[in-house]
Order: structure tokens, then sequence, then C-alpha cells
């Protein structure tokens, strides 16, 4: 597995930030680069105990299917996941596997055992596949009003 850059956060050290704003684009059209920040009990996969980073150079063609298989993740475990701050998964609904990485974009993975209500809200941006799920299975049930 190609993970470079792992540290676990809130150590004595302090926390280095591995995500710089601006994003380097690999050099080889045939791989890229994915940042990913891991939250939970699924740090462990990156090397952490609560909170992990790393970054991961997967095959240019590459889905976050790839990106959870690449990492050891088991689906059970995977609760909400983030792309580019764009959910994508919710506890589940497993329906991001299929959705592509862009080289450089940053992926937040939570554990399931770290998810709050409050991220269920209605009108969070969405994913196109998972905004179908959540609709046709009716999943979201609270309207801020209502």
């Amino acid at each position: 597995m190609a993970l470079a850059g792992l540290e676990q956060k809130g150590g004595e050290q302090g926390v280095r930030c591995l995500f710089p704003r601006q994003r380097e684009p690999l050099m080889n059209d045939k791989h890229k680069k994915i940042g990913v920040a891991l939250y939970g009990g699924i740090a462990r996969f990156a090397g952490g105990k609560f909170i992990a980073e790393a970054e991961v150079e997967l095959p240019a063609n590459a889905t976050l299917g790839d990106l959870f298989a690449e990492l050891g993740l088991p689906q059970d475990e995977i609760g909400i996941v983030f792309v580019d701050a764009v959910l994508h998964n919710l506890p589940g609904i497993m329906v991001c596997a299929d959705d592509p990485l862009s080289d450089g974009a940053h992926v937040g993975i939570f554990a399931v055992d770290r998810v709050w209500p409050y991220q269920y809200r209605d009108g969070a941006r969405m994913s196109e596949s998972l905004r179908k799920a959540v609709a046709d299975g009716g999943y979201l049930r609270h309207r801020p009003g209502q």
C-alpha cells in the first residue's frame, strides 16, 4: 500500500497539516494521489488511534471502493464519507463505492461509531448517487422548520 505522511493528531508534538491548500497533481497520468483522513476506530488502518491522515497513491481510474480496499476498511465500519466536502456516504447506505476520485482529492472517512445525528440534516451537499439513494429510500425524515 502506498501510504505516506502518516501522523496521529493530538500528540504532544502538535498537529501538522498534511494536505496543503494547493494540490500538486502527479506527473504520471497512470496514478493519482488522494489525501485521506480517518476518524474513530478506523484510524487504526492508517496507523492512528482516533485520527489518522495519509496520502494514498491509486490507479488513475480509482473509485472510493478502490480506496476502501487499499486501506483495508471493512464496509460495516464505514460511516460518513466526504470527498472534497461533499457527502458521499451515510451509515447503512453504501452507494459510494463506484464514485470516481480526482487526483488530489481529500477524503474524510468517519467510523460508523463516530456519527452524530446533526449530520443527517436535509440540505447537506451530497453526491448524485447518495442523493438518489436517500430520496428513493426516504432516509431523511427531518426537515428544518417542520
